[in-house]
């Protein structure tokens, strides 16, 4: 039973990896006027179950080995979460609207722009630091 079980564990796996490609969750970027790339962000979430048993025969009076019978099944989901667009240097996330978001995937929303104005804030320290210094 073990090489029949392994088999058709690895048949259930063959066929799960053919979904489960990095371009599933990371899509191919799409190039858009004006040097702007936009890459597509998926969450995929997969199961599987397999099972089997062997047999007996119900002929006592013949050897032979054992029956095998087993089966096994799977699915995939893939959800569009979002795109990164990439433009003239910067990146930002643009995330779909969602029924139900957890305050981790609201803070992940917000990190783009949190990271601009830190960016921004330290650009602008910069700046008075160097103008500051001029004066002197």
């Amino acid at each position: 039973m073990d090489n029949s079980l392994t088999a058709l564990i690895e048949s259930l796996m063959g066929n799960i990896k053919t979904v489960m490609d990095v371009k599933t969750v990371v899509g191919e970027p799409i190039k858009m006027p004006q040097d702007t790339l936009i890459i597509p962000i998926s969450r995929l979430s997969f199961g599987i179950g397999a099972g089997g048993s062997e047999f007996g025969t119900k002929d006592k009076d013949t050897p032979s080995s054992p029956m095998f019978g087993g089966g096994g099944g799977g699915g995939a989901k893939v959800v569009p979460m979002a795109f990164l667009v990439i433009n003239n240097g910067n990146v930002r996330l643009l995330p779909l609207a969602t029924d139900k978001q957890s305050p981790l995937d609201k803070l992940v929303d917000m990190a783009p722009e949190l990271i601009d104005k830190l960016n921004k804030a330290i650009m602008g320290r910069a700046e008075k630091k160097t103008e500051d210094d001029n004066e002197l």
